[in-house]
């Protein structure tokens, strides 16, 4: 049985056109490779109402299924996502000092003072799982919702994709018991209509 997904891209920035959305081109190819099925893909902007009804309209907890969440987890002002998340799942927050030290410690490594912007990337809820970020400052979270489960990641590419292969295709693969193939048919000069 394939794993039904859902994407769910977070970004003013992606709607201006100012970004191009790479990232849900990406998961959709990648789990797509693995079997699993891409349901719908939805963009919004970094906004708690509209996180919140988006989420409510997504998920369905009385079926097995997987939502994957890309950016809003940044250190600035109008990255709302994690507490909009937060809000949603039920999860209180609270202040990961260890986690703040580890920053601290890496920006002076490049000589910086680490901006206090940064502090809301040492929050974690108080349910839920924490995704480590092998390559970046921001972290993400996975949440269980009944039956669906929840993952939310950094919208940088880079980070997003690294944090996909070591957390996220790994937990895919256990629970599919497909092997996916799929090939690809080059045709020239004759319609589409023709072929089909």
């Amino acid at each position: 049985q394939s794993m039904n997904i859902s994407i769910l891209s977070i970004g003013d920035e992606l709607l201006s056109g100012r970004t191009l959305n790479t990232n849900a081109t990406w998961i959709g190819k990648t789990l797509t490779e693995i079997g699993c099925l891409i349901l719908d893909q939805t963009v919004i902007p970094d906004d708690e109402s509209t996180i919140i009804k988006t989420l409510n309209a997504m998920i369905d907890t009385n079926k097995e299924s997987c939502l994957i969440i890309t950016g809003g987890l940044g250190p600035t002002e109008d990255d709302v996502t994690r507490q909009s998340l937060f809000k949603y799942v039920g999860a209180e927050e609270e202040f990961d000092s260890e986690y703040w030290q580890y920053l601290s410690n890496r920006f002076k490594k490049f000589g910086i003072d680490i901006p206090q912007s940064n502090r809301n990337q040492a929050l974690v809820p108080t349910t839920g799982e924490i995704i480590e970020n092998p390559i970046g400052s921001a972290r993400g979270f996975k949440f269980k919702m009944g039956k669906s489960v929840l993952f939310s990641l950094p919208g940088v590419p880079k980070e997003m994709k690294e944090m996909t292969r070591t957390s996220i295709l790994p937990w895919l693969q256990e629970r599919s018991d497909k092997n996916f193939h799929s090939i690809t048919i080059r045709t020239t000069g004759i319609p589409e209509s023709v072929l089909v």
